[in-house]
C-alpha cells in the first residue's frame, strides 16, 4: 500500500473498512480535516481521496452534512471483488517456533486476505507422516491452493511431488526441489 499515492492509501483504507463492515451504506466517513488529521496528510490530499470515491461511485458528499457511504456501495466492484470469499488456502509449516516462522504466517496471512481468501493451518511438528495427512486433509476440504514448508528431511515427501505432477497450486517456502516445478519463496 505505501508504493500507491497517499490519497490512494487514503481510499484504499476507507474500502477495506466498508469491506470489513466497519463503515456500512449510509454511514458518515471522517471529514477532510479528520482524515487529514488521522493520515498525517493536508487537508488537500484528503478531499481528493473523498473526490475518487464519490468519482467511484463509494461515497456520496452531502454540503453542509459530510460525506456518506452510498447506500447501494456493496454492488460496486471495487468493494465487492475482495470481499468475496474466494475459497479457502492451505497453509503447512513444520514449526512455529521462532520469530521467523511468526513473520512468514503473518505475512502468508496478511496477502491470503487481501486476495479475498480464508486460510487454514497446520503444524506438522517436523513430521513428513503429519505433512502428508495435512495434505490430504487439505485436499479433502477442498483448498484452492497450498503454501508449504516442508520438513527437513533427506527424502522429499511424495504428496508434495503428486501436487506438482497434477498441477495443483502450490507454493513451497524455504526449498527448492528439483523434481518439483512449482514457485518456490525463499527469506534471508
Amino acid at each position: 500500500m505505501k508504493n500507491h499515492p497517499l490519497y490512494k492509501q487514503i481510499q484504499m483504507k476507507i474500502k477495506e473498512q466498508i469491506r470489513l463492515g466497519l463503515l456500512r451504506p449510509g454511514d458518515r466517513v471522517s471529514s477532510e480535516k479528520e482524515l487529514a488529521k488521522q493520515f498525517y496528510v493536508s487537508q488537500i490530499t484528503s478531499r481528493n481521496a473523498l473526490i475518487g470515491l464519490v468519482e467511484e461511485g463509494i461515497v456520496v458528499r452531502v454540503k453542509g452534512k459530510g460525506s456518506f457511504i452510498k447506500k447501494d456501495v456493496l454492488k460496486n466492484a471495487n468493494i465487492t471483488e475482495n470481499a468475496r470469499n474466494k475459497g479457502t488456502i492451505g497453509v503447512i509449516l513444520p514449526c512455529m517456533k521462532t520469530n521467523v516462522d511468526q513473520r512468514i504466517l503473518d505475512g502468508i496471512e496478511k496477502h491470503v486476505c487481501q486476495s479475498g481468501y480464508h486460510l487454514m493451518i497446520r503444524i506438522t511438528r517436523e513430521s513428513q507422516l503429519e505433512e502428508t495427512d495435512a495434505i490430504e486433509m487439505f485436499l479433502e476440504v477442498g483448498v484452492k491452493g497450498l503454501v508449504i514448508f516442508p520438513t527437513e528431511k533427506e527424502n522429499n515427501n511424495e504428496s508434495i511431488l503428486r501436487l506438482s505432477q497434477d498441477k495443483f497450486p502450490l507454493v513451497l517456502i524455504d526449498r527448492f526441489i528439483k523434481e518439483i516445478r512449482t514457485y518456490s519463496v525463499s527469506s534471508d
